[in-house]
């Protein structure tokens, strides 16, 4: 079973693995000057909605050949090995920064910036999830971003919808989500029925299923009956638009997707 994601917080890294994390920190550090904050999306077009890396970046300087240094915040790492360093200073070229999506979130002084960094370190997220990931980490950052009064709503609604972010999928599903991923990942071609029995049992031991469990997307307690109903529901839903006509259907990878997204949805 995986951790549960409101235990677990960024940690600080030795006065060694800062340095190497963040080489140009003390040569180009932040200071108090205004400064726009961007998110930038990995790459000009979309090639994978639920797979895009996404981070937030502010200008600290530059040197004399042109290059950018950029405070970056960001969750890193991949499935299963998520990090997150509060403090990073990348050298960048503005060729490289042109060839991501970026959007402007507006004008930000020193004290506005030392907040957001607080709010990121603050966010909560699971290392090993193999379900949410770094766009539905900063989701959640944006999200408190607006609940502080540092993102105007309509800048929120048109970034999650364009990036895209990812809403974050109660813990009640990552059971189910997380055998899917990976027997997706291993063998992209085939999901069988047995994955998605297996996933039921999961789901059904998991002890979230044994308790009352808050659920994370809108803060209310749901009971055990409803979860175990919700998850058949949706196990029903993944087997039938996957155009198997019986329990050892094939899954393809672009079917997976879809209704993925659909649960997650």
């Amino acid at each position: 079973m995986e951790p549960v994601e409101s235990q677990t917080q960024a940690k600080e890294p030795s006065d060694a693995r800062r340095r190497a994390l963040n080489p140009f920190g003390t040569k180009y550090p932040d200071d108090e000057k205004t400064k726009e904050i961007f998110l930038q999306a990995d790459g000009l077009e979309i090639y994978d909605p639920d797979d895009r890396h996404v981070l937030l970046h502010w200008l600290n300087g530059n040197d004399d050949t042109g290059t950018h240094y950029i405070q970056i915040i960001h969750l890193t790492g991949g499935p299963g090995n998520y990090q997150f360093h509060r403090e990073q200073v990348k050298a960048e070229s503005r060729a490289s920064l042109e060839r991501n999506a970026s959007y402007n979130l507006g004008s930000y002084g020193r004290a506005q910036r030392d907040q957001i960094v607080a709010l990121a370190k603050a966010a909560k997220f699971n290392p090993r999830s193999r379900v949410n990931n770094c766009q539905t980490w900063m989701r959640d950052l944006l999200q408190a971003m607006v609940d502080d009064n540092l993102l105007p709503s309509k800048k929120f609604d048109q970034v999650d919808k364009e990036v895209p972010l990812k809403r974050r999928v109660p813990l009640h599903l990552h059971a189910m989500l997380t055998v899917i991923n990976r027997r997706s990942c291993d063998n992209p071609g085939k999901m069988t029925g047995d994955d998605l029995r297996r996933s039921r049992s999961r789901v059904r031991s998991e002890d979230c299923c044994r308790k009352q469990f808050v659920c994370c997307e809108n803060k209310t307690v749901v009971p055990r009956r409803e979860r175990e109903r919700e998850s058949r529901r949706s196990l029903t839903d993944i087997r039938e638009r996957s155009g198997a006509g019986d329990m050892n259907g094939s899954f393809t990878r672009s079917k997976l997707n879809v209704n993925l997204r659909r649960v997650r949805g």
